[in-house]
């Protein structure tokens, strides 16, 4: 007689229990296999995981280019300058690469630069590696004694060969030089390549001598009248206020630090000269102005100020320019001011309100205007002057 098989396992565990071990182990290889997974996952995944890489191409030249072509067949450009785009010495370009995964492994763009007039091209092969996310770049130029150098690597490697900020550069040594007597060269020069916003060109200014001179002849005040019969006689109190001004018209920032040029010129100045950068003065003055009947009188004149004279020197990449010979005045506080009084013959109640044009000849500045070689001063015809008393 054969017998049936029991339900329950004649040794061991319960059925209960051991499903319950069973469930643990399984739990555990569960959590081993995640944790396995996890620190495999961190070691291969790519650097700084994001969708897209960016690249900039600096303008290191000492000329104007633009955008003359780009290349990207398979659509990787997602942020771009458009073609024709102009690009000044010392700016930037930026461009954003997509960064595909599961694309090619060479994600490549091209991007051809060119002067006017086509004498000069760069280049640019901007690239994005699928399986690591790393970027290189590569570039040419033409003719071959310009260049284009890509810096800033990511991994760091050979600086010749990869990277993703991309110089287009000069001849080596190159100098532009902008001697004085070209006034507006000069300060378009030193506005574009010297106003910190160029982020790749460094300037710095150096002072050569100072010299004691003039401001610039000038009104003060206003006009004064006798209507009456007799002569008469004005006090007059002058506030003559003097600013810093400069060879290149470039204005100061506040408090009087011409930081414009990526360095600041006054703490320049008087570390060489020993005084005190002074932005604005007001010089003081009570000048008494005696008028025959039916005459206007006027004050104009001129402030003492240091000149201090120096050169420029702006550099990015391969190329220098030196701007010569800048001079920034300054008031001088110590000096005094030269005022002269001029007239003119006006008709009984006549409309004041109008200012007349200077009308006398002056010697007063003739040994300060030799002195410093500058030109006579004259105001033009003496015919209308009132008649001395």
């Amino acid at each position: 007689m054969t017998t049936a098989p029991s339900a329950n396992p004649p040794t061991g565990e319960p059925r209960p229990a051991r499903r319950r071990a069973s469930l643990r182990q399984a739990t555990i290889i569960t959590c081993l296999i995640t944790a396995m997974l996890t620190a495999t996952t961190t070691l291969l995944a790519p650097p700084a995981l994001a969708y897209t890489r960016g690249f900039t191409v600096t303008n290191a030249t000492s000329m104007p280019v633009f955008v003359q072509g780009i290349y990207d067949p398979d659509g990787y450009l997602a942020g771009n300058p458009p073609e024709g785009a102009v690009l000044m010495p010392g700016l930037q370009h930026e461009f954003q690469l997509t960064w595909q995964f599961f694309g090619k492994e060479k994600q490549l763009t091209t991007v051809a630069y060119q002067t006017q007039g086509a004498g000069s091209t760069w280049k640019v092969a901007m690239i994005v590696y699928a399986t690591t996310g790393y970027t290189a770049s590569k570039c040419l130029a033409y003719p071959s004694n310009y260049q284009c150098i890509p810096a800033g690597l990511t991994p760091p490697t050979n600086p010749n060969t990869t990277g993703q900020n991309i110089l287009l550069l000069d001849p080596p040594g190159t100098v532009i030089d902008i001697p004085p007597g070209e006034g507006k060269r000069q300060a378009d020069t030193l506005k574009q390549l010297c106003n910190g916003n160029a982020g790749q060109v460094t300037c710095s200014f150096k002072p050569s001598k100072q010299e004691d001179a003039l401001s610039g002849d000038h009104p003060v005040g206003q006009p004064v009248v006798n209507n009456g019969n007799n002569l008469a006689s004005f006090s007059v109190a002058v506030a003559d206020q003097q600013s810093e001004s400069n060879s290149v018209n470039i204005a100061s920032k506040a408090g009087g630090k011409v930081s414009v040029f990526g360095n600041e010129v006054n703490v320049e100045i008087s570390a060489a000269y020993g005084h005190t950068w002074t932005d604005t003065h007001t010089f003081t003055q009570t000048i008494n102005v005696p008028l025959p009947p039916h005459c206007k009188g006027w004050i104009h004149g001129v402030t003492p100020v240091y000149r201090v004279t120096g050169d420029f020197k702006a550099s990015v990449g391969n190329t220098t320019w030196k701007v010569r010979e800048v001079y920034f005045d300054t008031p001088n506080p110590a000096g005094s001011g030269a005022y002269q009084i001029d007239t003119e013959v006006i008709p009984p109640q006549a409309n004041l309100k109008q200012s007349p044009p200077i009308v006398e000849v002056s010697n007063v500045y003739a040994a300060t205007d030799a002195a410093h070689q500058q030109p006579p001063r004259t105001w033009g015809s003496p015919a209308t002057q009132c008649p001395k008393q």
